[in-house]
C-alpha cells in the first residue's frame, strides 16, 4: 500500500470530478459515439494490448480523414449544465503509429459554434492537456482525426476548474525570502518497496491517478529513497507538469546521535552539531539527481569576469591573485572548485540557468535516461521480440516506405545455419565454423 496525504491551499470551490465517465474505455464504447461522414473512412476498435493504463484503449485506423474536420470523429456525451464562461481542463493520453499524426480536441453542442485545439502525436504514449473556456451551456467533447494512420486514445478527462472567490486579492511582500507553494500536493515517501515491485502498467495507473484524476501538481519525495527511484518519480511528475519537492524527514542514521532516523538529534562533532556533514550528505543526494546537473564552460577572460559578476555574485573575484589568470585558476583549482560548487549548491536549477544566461556563459543540461525517454523529439517504433513488443528508438525522419514497426528480432540461432555457411564458405566442411 502506498500512502499519500493530499492538501489544498487556498479557498474556493474545487471541482475535481471527471465529467467523462468512461475515459479509459474500461466499459467498451459506453458513452462514446464513433462516426464517419463525407469522404472520411476509418475503423474503431478496443485495444487490449497497447493500452496506457487499465485494460483497454480506443484504437482508430483512419484510411481517409476526409475534407472536413468532422468527417472522422469520436464523441463523448454532452456535459449538461456546465454553464458558459467556465474553465475546463481537458487531459488525455495518446500515441500514433506514425510520428506527426494530427488530431483535434473540440467542444461543440450539436451543429453550433465550436472551439478546437490541434495536437501532433508521437509514437510513444504522451500526456496532452488543453484549457478551454466554455461558449455553450452544455458542451460536448469530440476528437477529430486529421491524418491517415492509426491513433490510440486512453485516460480521457474533463474537469471543471474552480472559480476564484470574488474579492480575492494577493499582495506580494518582496521582503520575504521563503518559498510559498500553492496547489494540491501528494507524498511518495514510504513503503516504496511495494511500489518498486509493481509492473510498468501498474506504475502508469498510479501516475494517472495522482496527476490526472487527483490533479496533483506538487509531489514530495524523500532522500531516504534510492537516487534511481527518486529520479524515476520526479520524471513521472515533471512529464505531467507537476513539481517535485525533495525532503529528508530526518538526517540519515549515520549522522544521528542515536544511529536511527527515529528520534535523536543531529550528532555532535567537536562540540558542535554536524551541519557540515549533513550539508555534504545533501550535496551528494542532489549530485545524484538526473534532473539537476549542468555543465558550464568558461572560454575567455571576459566571460570569466561576467561569470564572477552574474553567476557567483563576486565581482571582485577576478582581482584575487588566485583567480586573476587561467594559469592561476588551474594552480588553485581545488579552492576555486569549492567556491563554484558552494554557489551552485545554494541555487535552484532554474535560478542557476537564469544567471548563466545573463552572463552569456555556455552551458547545457545533462539529461539522464528518463529525460531521453520523455524527450519530445525522440521518435520510436515498435519491434516484436518473441511474444512481446518494445519501443525502440527510430531515425528522426519519416519516409513513405516506413513500416508501422521494425521487423521482429530474430530468435536464438534463427539465422545460424545461413551465417555459418556464409563465413565458412572457404572451408571444406561448412560445420567447421560451428564446431570451432
Amino acid at each position: 500500500m502506498i500512502g499519500a496525504v493530499f492538501f489544498v491551499i487556498g479557498t474556493g470551490l474545487l471541482h475535481a470530478q471527471n465529467l467523462v465517465t468512461n475515459g479509459g474505455f474500461e466499459n467498451g464504447f459506453t458513452g462514446w459515439t464513433n462516426s464517419r461522414s463525407g469522404s472520411g473512412n476509418a475503423s474503431f476498435s478496443l485495444e487490449s494490448n497497447l493500452h496506457y493504463a487499465g485494460t483497454n484503449a480506443l484504437k482508430t485506423v483512419v484510411s481517409n480523414p476526409g475534407a472536413d474536420n468532422w468527417n472522422v470523429e469520436t464523441r463523448a456525451p454532452i456535459f449538461t449544465g456546465v454553464g458558459t464562461g467556465r474553465s475546463l481542463s481537458v487531459t488525455f493520453r495518446a500515441r500514433a503509429a506514425t510520428a506527426g499524426t494530427m488530431i483535434n480536441a473540440a467542444f461543440q453542442n450539436g451543429t453550433g459554434t465550436y472551439r478546437a485545439q490541434s495536437f501532433t502525436l508521437s509514437t510513444s504514449w504522451a500526456y496532452y492537456t488543453w484549457n478551454h473556456t466554455t461558449i455553450q451551456d452544455s458542451p460536448g467533447l469530440k476528437f477529430q482525426y486529421r491524418s491517415a494512420g492509426t491513433v490510440w486514445l486512453d485516460q480521457i478527462s474533463v474537469v471543471v476548474n474552480p472559480t476564484p472567490p470574488a474579492g480575492l486579492a494577493i499582495t506580494p511582500n518582496l521582503a520575504m525570502r521563503h518559498q510559498i507553494m500553492d496547489g494540491i500536493g501528494g507524498s511518495i515517501a514510504f513503503n516504496l518497496p511495494d511500489y518498486e515491485a509493481l509492473s510498468a502498467t501498474q506504475k502508469n495507473q498510479i501516475e494517472n491517478l495522482l496527476y490526472v484524476d487527483c490533479g496533483i501538481d506538487i509531489v514530495r519525495l524523500r532522500t531516504g529513497n534510492s537516487d534511481a527511484l527518486n529520479n524515476e518519480l520526479a520524471m513521472r511528475a515533471q512529464r505531467n507538469g507537476a513539481r517535485s519537492l525533495l525532503t529528508c524527514w530526518s538526517p540519515p542514521a549515520s549522522l544521528k546521535s542515536n544511529n536511527s532516523i527515529i528520534s535523536g538529534t543531529l550528532r555532535i562533532v567537536s562540540g558542535k552539531y554536524d551541519y557540515a556533514g549533513f550539508a555534504d550528505w545533501w550535496y551528494a543526494r542532489l549530485n545524484a539527481s538526473n534532473w539537476i546537473h549542468d555543465f558550464i564552460s568558461i572560454q575567455n577572460e571576459r566571460e570569466w569576469v561576467d561569470f564572477c559578476r552574474e553567476v557567483l555574485r563576486e565581482p571582485e573575484l577576478p582581482q584575487d591573485p588566485r583567480a586573476a589568470s587561467n594559469a592561476a585558476r588551474v594552480a588553485n583549482r581545488a579552492w576555486l572548485d569549492d567556491k563554484v560548487a558552494a554557489a551552485f549548491a545554494s541555487l535552484a536549477s532554474a535560478d542557476l540557468i537564469d544567471r548563466l544566461t545573463a552572463a552569456q556563459t555556455a552551458y547545457g543540461n545533462v539529461n539522464g535516461v528518463h529525460d531521453l525517454i520523455a524527450h519530445p523529439q525522440l521518435r520510436t517504433r515498435r519491434m516484436p521480440i518473441g511474444q512481446q513488443s518494445v519501443e525502440v528508438p527510430a531515425l528522426p525522419w519519416i519516409t513513405e516506405w516506413d513500416a508501422a514497426q521494425f521487423p521482429p528480432a530474430p530468435s536464438i540461432d534463427q539465422h545460424g545455419a545461413a551465417l555459418r555457411e556464409e563465413f565458412a564458405s572457404s572451408a571444406a566442411d561448412p560445420t567447421a565454423a560451428r564446431d570451432a
